[in-house]
């Protein structure tokens, strides 16, 4: 507990020195995808990330729309999607693989299997790979939206003050929701982007933490 609340104070020192000035940029792009069963699709970001960044924060916002073929293209599921995740920087220049998904769902008695990998380039392009998709009759899926990408020298959550996220930060924030410890800065703590702190935020740390989850920080927009 000492060396949490040294961290604690290490903390307030440097967002008093500081003045809670941190260094960051901010990214949208349009995303537009269509890939059938048995091909692959593609989707890579029309600029860069500045690859020397604390902490890369990405959101992205999906309408889908998933087709049969019988004779035309049949609209079987069609709905909206949010997704968050997060890298750490910087980024090397062999670039990283943020997230890997196997994708498995029956749609109206029909199944589908995918793989789905979001990923950096050695050039610091955003990728997106729909690979491997098979179905049991001829799919096809339609994605519009748009992909953010937060790039930040704050690493949300890190309430210990040494750029990462783990035990001493859940250690830390359970004893600040018990009132065992100074309340820390909201911006810096509220993982769910609701204005509070309350256990859903220290839950959303703990999942990260032990592998559980792609991110710690959710529902934000900028």
């Amino acid at each position: 507990m000492r060396a949490v609340c040294a961290g604690l104070l290490i903390f307030f020192i440097a967002t008093m020195v500081s003045g809670f000035v941190s260094a960051e940029s901010t990214r949208q792009w349009d995303v537009s995808f269509q890939v059938q069963s048995g091909q692959n699709g593609y989707w890579v970001s029309p600029e860069p990330l500045d690859p020397g960044y604390l902490r890369y924060y990405l959101r992205t916002d999906l309408h889908t729309v998933v087709e049969m073929w019988a004779i035309i293209w049949i609209v079987v599921n069609e709905g909206d999607d949010t997704g968050f995740s997060e890298t750490w920087g910087p980024i090397p220049p062999a670039g990283r693989v943020i997230t890997q998904e196997h994708i498995e769902a029956d749609v109206d008695g029909i199944f589908i299997a995918l793989d789905m990998t979001t990923w950096v380039d050695g050039d610091y392009f955003l990728h997106v790979d729909i690979e491997n998709f098979t179905a049991t009759t001829p799919m096809r899926v339609t994605a519009t939206g748009t992909a953010r990408v937060l790039e930040t020298d704050t690493v949300y959550g890190d309430l210990v003050a040494d750029d990462w996220l783990d035990g001493q930060d859940v250690l830390l924030y359970a004893h600040v929701l018990a009132g065992n410890e100074t309340t820390p800065a909201l911006w810096l703590a509220d993982m769910d982007s609701d204005g509070y702190l309350h256990s859903r935020d220290l839950v959303l740390i703990q999942n990260f933490v032990v592998g559980n989850a792609v991110t710690a920080y959710v529902d934000w927009i900028f």
